[in-house]
């Protein structure tokens, strides 16, 4: 009550019905969580409420009952952003329902085409319903539209292409996800070598590893991609390279999560290159029975 500023308020509110939910008093945030869409304030902030109300609504047992509440409201005024962004999220988050979401989606896209995250979560809906050629044909249309966000679309169209099993596509669209970009970055490296590894192009893949090495431009950033190299070795099985790099992470100073993230994947490593040094099952407490 002592902050005058409503969208400061509304965060707050925010935050408290967070804390409520995850306290599991539902009541309480649900309360919270509906002054937050009373108020003015950002957008980021409104969906942020409306996801948490919709986990809320989900955990008291009332979701199906306010979807249909929202269906007759957005049946009767076509226009209500509330009600469709609701019916978007819930169908494409609690309810996992993404094909009955993206007609949600693509009425807000409609209604605010300028606006990148509404545009992004409508084509990747397309994938999560399996909808490959609509998705590749929607991101292609939106690189038109924002070309300064190219190369995160290049990559999902280079990932639809692949789910449709034409290599030849994903590998082209993936080697303009990089050529195409004046800032080469790790991150873009990487998301390469994942592509390239999903159309059996381990060479490649490797090639866009090491890339993503040379351009890191911290050491912690080096051992992150060494860290993903490793993995990629031996989720192929060549297990030994992946060891390799693995000890040699390991020898070097780093971060105490990356750290512990080596040391379990070495210890899965060296069970799987040695069978004998697996955790053997412990006895039964008693003898089984005759």
């Amino acid at each position: 009550d002592k902050i005058e500023d409503p969208a400061q308020r509304a965060l707050l509110m925010l935050r408290l019905g967070q804390s409520y939910r995850r306290a599991g008093k539902l009541a309480e945030a649900s309360g919270a969580l509906a002054k937050v869409l009373e108020a003015e304030t950002q957008p980021y902030v409104r969906d942020s409420a409306r996801s948490e109300l919709i986990q809320v609504w989900h955990g008291q047992g009332e979701l199906a009952a306010r979807v249909a509440e929202f269906e007759a409201r957005a049946k009767k005024n076509p226009g209500d952003v509330d009600a469709l962004r609701v019916l978007g999220m819930a169908y494409a988050t609690v309810l996992q329902k993404p094909e009955k979401a993206i007609p949600y989606y693509q009425k807000l896209v409609a209604a605010d085409p300028g606006q990148f995250g509404l545009a992004w979560q409508l084509g990747n809906l397309y994938f999560q319903a399996r909808q490959y050629e609509e998705g590749v044909a929607y991101f292609r249309k939106l690189v038109e539209q924002m070309p300064s966000r190219k190369a995160e679309m290049y990559e999902r169209i280079a990932s639809g292409y692949a789910s449709l099993g034409k290599k030849q596509d994903a590998l082209a669209w993936a080697e303009k996800m990089v050529g195409e970009v004046t800032e080469k970055t790790p991150h873009i490296y990487e998301q390469q070598a994942h592509l390239f590894g999903r159309i059996s192009e381990d060479a490649r893949a490797v090639a866009s590893f090491q890339k993503a090495i040379e351009v890191a431009t911290s050491t912690a950033q080096r051992q992150q991609v060494r860290y993903s190299l490793a993995n990629f070795q031996i989720a192929r099985k060549k297990l030994s390279e992946g060891r390799e790099l693995l000890e040699q992470l390991q020898s070097e100073e780093m971060p105490e999560q990356l750290k512990k993230q080596v040391a379990t994947l070495l210890e899965t490593v060296e069970r799987q290159l040695d069978p004998s040094k697996a955790v053997p099952a412990p006895a039964p407490a008693h003898p089984p029975a005759k």
